[in-house]
């Protein structure tokens, strides 16, 4: 039965014994080299650059959870907001070093593996040529780039996700059961890696769910698949009880507008990259694209474009209603998400009609992705804090004895792994400390970080040094800096990018 051609009508589908999705197509050696070349230039790109940037405050804290022996990570990972399979995996992996470069590998791997699971799926749901052009955006795309250089989990996230849809098309499309193994299987890893890492696998079941319409039995395979890999999770879940308490008590982010999800269309294509030249015009390409799409399938009735339109939206719109009880809309939290996107730009990219629009917006949307990847290859405003300047600065200019304190974990714990033989120490006062936020939990809990008092930091010291990174609370930072201008004779000081480094003396 071919859907692309409207088998999917009606209940024809679920009656039909033949699957409801086109049967992968063989391809050529052509489209396969074409394939091969880009996950090649993916490994590249993320391969530039790789060290050159800074540990920032989260990527400093999964090193110094991963370091922590194998046996205390889970309950480390319980007094913080996200399941432990990451650390464990990079606890194996090796934290360096060098510390920037190194682990960041483990990220760079989930990432171009990404590229060629982006690939495959589809090449399952339509032919070489746009399967390609998916695995090219995947390739380019400033946003995926970034989390497969980032020491966090998202991109591994995103490969998990990848394998349980990898995994539910092989099921769906030929009755497999291999298929519905990796089904389940992804969606257990994904949720060891993120809470929220079932959001896709749930979207591809609500898909079935419209498909198979008044025939149930259809739906048992994947049903099934999915209590499975819930059930490899149950582990974890009295743990999550607890941290879903603590997310909806204390978490900071600012609350999404109803326009968000077509926002972050964009954002899983560009990032935050392009400026104000690009931005109207890369937002256009990208949401004409993707209207293409939906008027495609609505008028010729691709079923997989629906699927693909079902597993991009929904895991967002779930993201926004559960924002009603308290803002946690974060693209990356759905970084499977981003690769429907992909696949959907490269259909509109070769099978808009007339084809020369279609070109035009792939043009647009490389010349974005280029625009973005040099940017954040290149431009400071776009890179991480530099911490990593800022501890050598400190390092020239410190002696034996003297302490460094930090109003901020934000430059505490990058210079923990920069100079580890600096007594850095963090000043007590911070405002989340006292609320409990999420990040406060994370610092003072997971790492048991003690903070002090100025005079039990300083204790038995003439000479000093005082870290200032305006990260957070950036009021109480400024107060505190000037308290120390107030109380001590400054000797010196360094503007590394926005971090301050001064030197103090007692009076």
């Amino acid at each position: 039965m071919d859907l692309s051609r409207g088998a999917i009508a009606s209940g024809e589908v679920a009656l039909a014994p033949t699957p409801s999705l086109p049967p992968a197509p063989s391809g050529d050696a052509l489209w396969r080299s074409a394939a091969g070349g880009v996950v090649l230039l993916a490994f590249l790109l993320r391969m530039v650059n790789l060290g050159g940037q800074s540990l920032w405050y989260d990527e400093a804290f999964s090193l110094l959870l991963a370091r922590q022996p194998l046996g205390e990570i889970p309950g480390r990972t319980a007094l913080d907001t996200m399941p432990p399979l990451f650390y464990w995996l990079l606890h194996l992996w090796g934290v360096g070093p060098p510390v920037d470069f190194y682990p960041r590998f483990l990220s760079v791997l989930a990432g171009v593996l990404s590229v060629a699971l982006v690939w495959a799926v589809a090449q399952r749901l339509s032919d070489g040529p746009v399967a390609a052009a998916a695995a090219l955006y995947t390739a380019v795309s400033p946003y995926h780039l970034y989390y497969s250089q980032e020491v966090r989990m998202y991109a591994l996230l995103g490969l998990w996700s990848l394998l349980a849809v990898y995994g539910f098309l092989r099921g769906w499309q030929r009755g497999e059961g291999a298929g519905w193994a990796l089904y389940g299987a992804g969606t257990a890893l994904a949720l060891y890696t993120h809470a929220l890492g079932w959001l896709p696998s749930a979207s591809l079941l609500f898909w079935a769910v419209l498909q198979a319409r008044r025939r149930s039995a259809r739906l048992q395979a994947p049903l099934l698949a999915l209590l499975a890999g819930l059930a490899l999770y149950l582990p974890w879940m009295v743990v999550l009880v607890g941290q879903t308490q603590q997310v909806l008590a204390s978490f900071w982010y600012s609350p999404p507008s109803f326009l968000s999800p077509l926002a972050s269309f964009y954002l899983f294509f560009a990032g935050t990259f392009p400026g104000p030249v690009l931005l109207p015009l890369g937002l256009g390409a990208v949401l004409l694209a993707l209207a293409l799409t939906a008027a495609a399938g609505f008028r010729r009735r691709v079923a997989w474009l629906g699927l693909l339109w079902v597993w991009a939206l929904l895991p967002l719109l779930a993201l926004l209603a559960a924002s009603l009880l308290r803002p946690l809309y974060l693209e990356r939290v759905a970084l499977g998400a981003a690769f429907p996107v992909y696949i959907l730009l490269g259909w509109a990219t070769l099978r808009t009609h007339p084809r020369w629009l279609g070109w035009a917006l792939g043009g647009v949307l490389l010349v974005v992705g280029a625009w973005g990847l040099g940017h954040w290859y290149g431009e400071p405003a776009y890179g991480k804090p530099p911490q990593r300047e800022a501890a050598q600065v400190l390092l020239r200019q410190w002696q034996p004895g003297e302490p460094v304190l930090h109003t901020s974990d934000g430059s505490l714990l990058p210079f923990l792994l920069y100079a580890p033989e600096l007594p850095n120490r963090l000043l007590l006062g911070d405002p989340e400390y006292f609320q409990r936020t999420a990040r406060a939990r994370s610092t003072y809990e997971a790492l048991a970080v003690s903070p002090l008092t100025p005079e039990e930091a300083l204790a038995g010291a003439q000479r000093f040094f005082l870290v200032v990174a305006l990260d957070h609370s950036v009021e109480y930072q400024r107060a505190v800096a000037e308290a120390f201008d107030r109380a001590y004779r400054r000797l010196g000081e360094e503007d590394v990018r926005g971090i301050i480094v001064r030197t103090y003396q007692k009076r």
